[in-house]
């Protein structure tokens, strides 16, 4: 079957994993590889029954109703697959009740956020071996996630685990299970694959590896880090030009809805063609950092008459309060004569 009939449902109804903001990313990477991407903005019965994998990113302030949990139940054992996201501090901060779907694996989120030496973004290298799932992942970044308890079941294994170092040591942060027909993906960090996070490390492999396990797709994993690589590659030759020249480039690989491979042809063939554009942008380039430098001698200017103003102020400050002293000596000598004049008189 052709990724493009699998339907990947995306619940967008209070979650933080936003797929036109937060996952933006993450999402034209899912149709680069020709998945269909849906989107369910309330809970929509009919909508989850025709997906493949239903994907929860960080429920918030939102409690499932008992019937839309026997939905939700149902479809795993039935054979569809569900992929749940928590943020720090677990269901409990997120104040939603998906406990109760992953709590069947026997995975239960810890109200808790995994930490590092320094920080709670930490890097995690400990990985369990499980079919495909760790296939060209050597590293994954962890932002701000929680961790798990799992409970013994089967089909219930953990895939990435903190290390020694980290606050809790030695525990699960992304699990995987099977129930009914069905299978479940359970991950403590959303944030780790949104548009911040995506493309650090193998945390864009691990997502597709994670996908294609749970629709149970055979063929060949495609290696993500390739098509970043081609995407980073053009980024980095935007980087050789000039900022107001690669405004130019910039415009093209934003309107462009094309992959890495045919973007990079595009982006060549635009630089042959624009050449005479690249020269107008290098006059205004000179432009604009002649009046970067006059703008920087303003400011100059004005902190200096900034100063001087301040100085004036307490030059005048101190000065009135010199007359006011001299005022009441001169009071204070008049009065001092008129006393002597009224003795003599």
């Amino acid at each position: 079957m052709s990724t493009s009939e699998i339907s990947i449902l995306f619940d967008q109804e209070s979650v933080l994993g936003n797929i036109k903001r937060e996952y933006n990313e993450l999402a034209r990477l899912l149709v680069n590889l020709d998945f269909n991407i849906i989107e369910m903005s309330s809970f929509d019965e009919q909508l989850i029954g025709r997906a493949r994998v239903l994907v929860i990113p960080a429920k918030t302030y939102y409690k499932y109703e008992k019937e839309e949990l026997a939905v939700l139940r149902d479809f795993l054992v039935r054979g569809g697959s569900l992929l749940i996201m928590f943020d720090k501090f677990g269901d409990v901060g997120l104040v939603n009740n998906l406990e109760e779907i992953t709590a069947l694996a026997g995975i239960f989120p810890r109200c808790d956020i995994v930490r590092g030496e320094r920080s709670s973004v930490v890097i995690i290298n400990t990985f369990n071996k499980v079919d495909s799932i760790t296939f060209g992942v050597e590293k994954i970044i962890y932002p701000e996630g929680c961790s798990f308890i799992i409970k013994q079941r089967a089909h219930t294994k953990p895939i990435a685990i903190t290390s020694p170092r980290h606050n809790p040591p030695n525990a699960p942060v992304i699990v995987i299970s099977r129930y009914g027909n069905g299978r479940l993906g359970v991950i403590g960090s959303y944030k780790m694959f949104s548009n911040d996070w995506i493309k650090h490390y193998d945390n864009a492999q691990i997502f597709v590896n994670i996908l294609f396990w749970l629709i149970g797709e055979k063929k060949k994993i495609p290696n993500v880090r390739e098509l970043i690589i081609k995407e980073v590659s053009v980024k980095k030759e935007l980087l050789r030009i000039p900022e107001i020249e690669r405004e130019f480039v910039k415009e093209e690989i934003q309107e462009a809805r094309v992959k890495p491979g045919e973007l990079i042809e595009k982006v060549e063939r635009g630089k042959r063609e624009e050449g005479e554009k690249y020269e107008e942008f290098k006059d205004l380039r000179s432009i604009a950092e002649g009046l970067k430098n006059v703008q920087s001698q303003l400011d100059e200017l004005f902190n200096k008459v900034t100063s001087l103003e301040s100085n004036l102020l307490d030059i005048i400050k101190k000065t009135a309060e010199r007359q006011e002293e001299i005022l009441n000596l001169l009071k204070d000598i008049i009065n001092r004569l008129n006393e002597r004049i009224n003795k003599t008189s």
